[in-house]
């Protein structure tokens, strides 16, 4: 199958040699992501660790949470560790799909930064901040997507492990291609990914429809906390610890919940707040397209893109919901000067 450059493909080009340069030069590489993977995370951290097997590079991929349960599939998931060695000999991290240091998890270990060479593969609008290397375009619908033509440069044979990986990537980042996100590159190269062997429907079963009993049951608790704002436009759900035991779910069954929340006609802003311990909550947010959640994210010092950011918040979760409408509703006051936006 002959696949043309895309727009994304050139624009990345001069960032490519250097990037490759700096990997091939490399012994031992870190491959890592932000804490609480989701698909483009965890799909981008395993092709990383393919491409590199391709050249003969040695990595060690790497998360601070465990591997959601749907993506145990993907080849490579059971060899990705959440523990690190006393002394390691890494001399580059490639950091996927992450926008700062501290959304790698507050367990990563910062000495690490300090003492080794960063290389960032990014989509995100504010990319991870001085990185000795960058490899970042914000209209790659995933990090999936810049590796793919990464591995081209790097004339990395298209294996089906890699493809797989590459494709949950695709596939999870811009919703089963239905976010705005999904541009025409994008699914040209999903058809590539195809061509090379991926299954479409074992992807998908196992992405979306693979859910043990536990995560079913931990959504009906999770559907009863739902809350709309007068007018709507805001729902938001809440995930507790209680919930979890009581359920015998863990936090990696979590994933996609919010969706459940956006999908309310009228909603144009989800709000998710899964408690980590007593009065601190990570909270997720979701947009249908009309609300800048990456702001809204950043006005409590977390970060994201323009539909889906989130961050961690202290307080009991009442207050916490308190403040993210009065802050959603004064970010569309400053978009606005029509007072029906208030929500």
């Amino acid at each position: 199958m002959n696949l043309q450059p895309s727009a994304l493909a050139l624009r990345i080009a001069p960032q490519l040699p250097r990037v490759a340069a700096a990997l091939r030069e490399a012994k031992h590489v870190l491959v890592t992501s932000h804490a609480s993977p989701d698909g483009d995370a965890i799909g981008s951290s395993l092709a990383m660790g393919h491409i590199l097997q391709g050249i003969g590079i040695a990595a060690t991929v790497y998360n601070v949470d465990r591997v959601p349960f749907n993506f145990h599939f993907l080849p490579g998931a059971d060899g990705i560790q959440d523990t690190l060695p006393a002394h390691p000999d890494f001399d580059l991290i490639c950091i996927v799909d992450c926008a700062h240091p501290k959304l790698l998890g507050d367990q990563f270990p910062r000495s690490l930064l300090a003492s080794t060479k960063v290389l960032a593969i990014d989509h995100h609008r504010s990319p991870y901040p001085n990185p000795a290397l960058m490899l970042h375009d914000p209209s790659a619908a995933a990090v999936g997507e810049l590796l793919f033509w990464l591995a081209c440069h790097l004339q990395i044979p298209l294996t089906l492990p890699l493809a797989e990986c590459l494709y949950c990537a695709l596939v999870t980042d811009t919703g089963s291609f239905r976010y705005s996100s999904t541009s025409a590159g994008a699914l040209s190269v999903a058809a590539h990914l195809v061509a090379a062997g991926v299954d479409v429907w074992k992807v998908t079963s196992q992405v979306y429809e693979n859910n043990p009993p536990e995560r079913v049951a931990l959504l009906t608790r999770v559907l009863r906390t739902l809350w709309r704002s007068p007018c709507g436009r805001l729902a938001t759900i809440r995930i507790t610890q209680k919930m979890l035991a009581d359920t015998h779910a863990d936090d990696t069954m979590c994933d996609g919940f919010i969706n459940h929340a956006r999908a309310i006609r009228g909603v144009e802003v989800a709000a998710q707040a899964r408690e980590v311990e007593h009065n601190l909550h990570r909270v997720s947010f979701r947009s249908r397209g009309n609300v800048n959640v990456a702001d809204l994210a950043a006005s409590f010092g977390g970060g994201g893109h323009f539909n889906a950011a989130g961050c961690t918040i202290e307080g009991a979760w009442p207050t916490i919901r308190r403040h993210i409408l009065l802050r959603l509703t004064r970010q569309l006051e400053s978009h606005t000067d029509n007072s029906a936006h208030d929500i």
